[in-house]
């Protein structure tokens, strides 16, 4: 049975995760709430449901994440990918960083790509 509530745990993660679905919680029991209408209050278009913990948790279509690039110079022979990687980090939260040697030129740029808003 554990494995079956594994299996189910980790497939329903990987349902979000495809369908861009977030999750919100109310902040409260579900005890004396309608779960649904207070979901709908707080994101318009969400469904409700009660957790394991009977707490009040909102399903609703994430909005679209922004990406920006920034140029953190060039890929060289003392800092290659890995390198890159780390500058773009550093710089941005939940960056990542790539040499970027599609157009096969001696000046490779480390491009960095990153959430924003």
């Amino acid at each position: 049975m554990l494995f079956v509530q594994h299996l189910f745990i980790n497939f329903t993660l990987f349902i979000y995760k495809k369908a861009d679905t977030c999750l919100d919680s109310v902040g409260s029991s579900c005890e004396g709430i309608d779960c649904n209408k207070a979901c709908l209050e707080k994101h318009p278009g969400s469904k409700g449901a009660c957790d394991q913990s009977n707490l009040c948790t909102c399903f609703y279509d994430c909005p679209p994440q922004k990406t920006c690039n920034d140029g953190l110079g060039p890929c060289t022979h003392d800092c290659k990918r890995d390198c890159c990687a780390k500058k773009c980090a550093n710089k941005h939260p939940a960056g990542v960083g790539i040499c970027d040697d599609r157009l096969c030129f001696q000046y490779v740029p480390c491009q960095c790509e990153y959430p924003c808003n």
